[in-house]
Formats: C-alpha cells, sequence, structure tokens
C-alpha cells in the first residue's frame, strides 16, 4: 500500500488497477482506501474486465460486482468486535502473551485471557492459531503496528 503513496507523489495521473483472487472485504477496502482506483477479482469475465477499465482510462474509478456482492454477504455474517478486542488480537498477533498484553493494555492479564476467549467464542474458532489464522485471513491484523 505504501506504493500506491508513492506512485500518487510521482504520477498522480497514474491509474492503480488490482487483479486479486483475494475475497477479504477488509483487504479489498484498505486496497481502496489506499488509494488503488479499481479492484477486480481473477473470477470477473472478460467482459466486466473490459467494461472496467475502459471506466478506469476515462478517469472513473471501479469496483468489480464480485467484490460488492462478497461484501453484502460478510456484512450479513460479519460479528462486531469491541475495540479491546481488537487489541487483544493485535497483541496475540505480535506474539504478547496474557501477561505482557494485559502490562501494555493497563488491564489484568485476567482480563485478557476474558477477551480472547469472547473473541473465539464469536468467532466460533477453538484456538488461538485458529483465531489469528481468521485475522490474518480477514485483513484484521493489518493494522497492528499502531498499538
Amino acid at each position: 500500500m505504501e506504493v500506491y503513496g508513492e506512485v500518487r507523489r510521482w504520477t498522480p495521473e497514474t491509474k492503480i488497477a488490482i487483479v486479486t483472487g483475494f475475497t477479504s472485504t477488509g483487504i479489498l477496502a484498505d486496497w481502496v482506501s489506499a488509494g488503488a482506483d479499481g479492484v477486480f477479482l481473477k473470477t470477473c469475465s472478460p467482459d466486466e474486465m473490459q467494461h472496467g477499465f475502459s471506466i478506469l482510462l476515462n478517469g472513473g474509478a471501479y469496483i468489480s460486482k464480485a467484490v460488492f456482492f462478497q461484501a453484502l454477504e460478510e456484512r450479513s455474517e460479519a460479528v462486531e468486535l469491541t475495540a479491546r478486542e481488537r487489541q487483544v488480537l493485535h497483541l496475540g498477533a505480535e506474539g504478547c502473551s496474557n501477561a505482557e498484553a494485559a502490562q501494555r493494555l493497563s488491564i489484568s492479564p485476567k482480563t485478557v485471557d476474558n477477551h480472547r476467549a469472547r473473541l473465539m467464542a464469536k468467532l466460533e474458532v477453538h484456538s488461538v492459531a485458529e483465531l489469528l489464522a481468521y485475522a490474518q485471513r480477514e485483513g484484521l491484523l493489518e493494522n497492528s503496528k499502531q498499538l
């Protein structure tokens, strides 16, 4: 995503299009927020790609229909995480123990454990490894450096 900023700095008129197999709306939304003008899934039909690139070349932006359908589907299935649950998830992804996470968040290790247990129940996962795999797949760990 840092590349987008450099492209915009050096050649602001350049259009950025991404063709991807990723379907996580979190990751796709991050790309759009970072400055991508077009997002296409590899499964797009040739006609849709042609139509989308035509729009890009004429100065517009285009998001694949499949991306919208994926976003609608995920939104209906989306699990809302609290800010604290996201913090605990990020710290776990960084390899922090409960004690280390507790110290960084100024809460007790037992409270960290409770947040992690609620996360696992909400996301219907049964191990920390599954929890981290889910978070990575959904793009929830991209901003962990902000803590």
